[in-house]
This record gives structure tokens, sequence and C-alpha cells, in this order.
């Protein structure tokens, strides 16, 4: 891959994951992302995406919305110049708090 994932894009990435998973789970509140570049077991970098949850209830995440908003977020990073693929988990903000 010759245009690694720079700090900026972890930042552009953090914040359309955030308001994409916003739309998508309009029943649980985004407290936030984080996003970190990985590398696979080739040496290629992806993000790993967590956006984190505050789901009280307990409510399963709809995989429809899972999906859709994987596919949008890759082509939203696509469209701002950020090739590296997205890994994206959903942790809880009741396990992590503010120490995450």
């Amino acid at each position: 891959m010759e245009n690694y994932p720079t700090n900026e894009d972890c930042e552009k990435t953090g914040k359309l994951a955030v308001a994409l998973a916003a739309k998508a789970f309009p029943k649980v509140r985004v407290v936030r992302a984080e996003v970190k570049v990985k590398w696979d077991i080739d040496g290629d970098p992806f993000l790993w995406v967590r956006i984190i949850v505050d789901n009280p209830k307990g409510e399963r995440l709809n995989l429809d919305a899972d999906y859709r908003l994987k596919l949008q977020l890759s082509r939203e990073m696509e469209a701002v110049g950020i090739t590296a693929y997205p890994l994206i988990t959903y942790p809880s903000y009741a396990e992590l708090g503010d120490a995450a």
C-alpha cells in the first residue's frame, strides 16, 4: 500500500464513524470513536475503529445497520482519500468508561 494512514486520517475516520453510527443505531448513544492504525499479518495497514456505545438497555445492534455502516464508512473514507480497510468494533461504555 503506498499511502499509509496518518493521524489526520484517523481523526477523519473517527468523525465519520460517529456520525454514521448515530444514524445507524438510533436506540443507543454513540459516545465516541477511537481509531488506531494496526497492521495485518502481511504488513498492510488497516484502521481499527472502536465505536464506543452507551446501551443501558442491552439491546442488540441491528446487523443490517452494521453492514450498511461498514459499507458506507468505507465509501466515505475512500471519497476523502483514505484507502485503509476499517475494522469496526462496538465496545460498551459501561465496560470502558472514559479510560479507553
